[in-house]
């Protein structure tokens, strides 16, 4: 497994947000803005990608510049730089808040990976997203965060719920219909069991 940490725009993380160790054994790309946060918190960027609409580009750097008027946003460009590099799991810090069309194409990119194969999953102070195939997962106690669940493009069936506030045996999520909202650990870890389809796993801060 190789991994890849990317910083992009959005709501900027706090210094301690970003795994540390895991910066340090990943490749890291920063995606246009996202060289900012690098830059703040002492971290070197293997490779700075984008079109620097957003911010003045840097000085210096291994740098990658495409034009403004293009198909991918800028996290695209840094996904598809990723797993072109052969990483396989792929860490997003930032990405949520500000523009609610960056957020909805931010999922997407998601989903890009998740059809290929390659785990992603966007992390920023208030949010962590990923989109989980079928199959059996832990979810860790997280102080003052919720447990939402969502169909994400096909009907979830089998679903298994133990350890939260709404537990349960058997759910089936449609992608109509927002069953799986603000639920909620209680027990220091919970889990989750599903058979089919693909399941966006959102922890939100209250």
């Amino acid at each position: 497994m190789k991994r890849c940490v990317i910083f992009v725009g959005g709501d900027p993380v706090s210094e301690s947000t970003p795994d540390r160790e895991l910066i340090a054994s990943s490749f890291v790309i920063a995606a246009d803005i996202g060289y900012v946060s690098c830059e703040m918190f002492g971290i070197r960027a293997d490779v700075i990608i984008g079109d620097f609409d957003s911010a003045q580009m840097p000085d210096a750097g291994n740098i990658e510049r495409f034009p403004i008027e293009k198909d991918d946003p800028d996290i695209m460009l840094a996904i598809k730089r990723a797993i072109a590099d052969g990483c396989d799991d792929i860490t997003v810090y930032g990405g949520t808040g500000g523009r609610l069309d960056h957020t909805v194409s931010n999922i997407q990119s998601l989903a890009y990976c998740y059809e290929r194969g390659i785990k992603c999953r966007i992390v920023s102070d208030n949010e962590r997203a990923e989109l989980l195939p079928p199959g059996r997962y832990e979810m860790p106690y997280m102080e003052g965060f919720s447990l939402s669940l969502f169909a994400y493009g096909r009907e979830v069936t089998g679903l298994d719920i133990w350890g939260c506030k709404y537990s349960g045996e058997c759910y089936s999520l449609t992608p109509s219909f927002p069953l799986g909202v603000s639920n909620s650990v209680t027990q220091k870890s919970a889990g989750i069991s599903f058979e089919s389809g693909c399941l966006l796993c959102i922890r939100s801060r209250l």
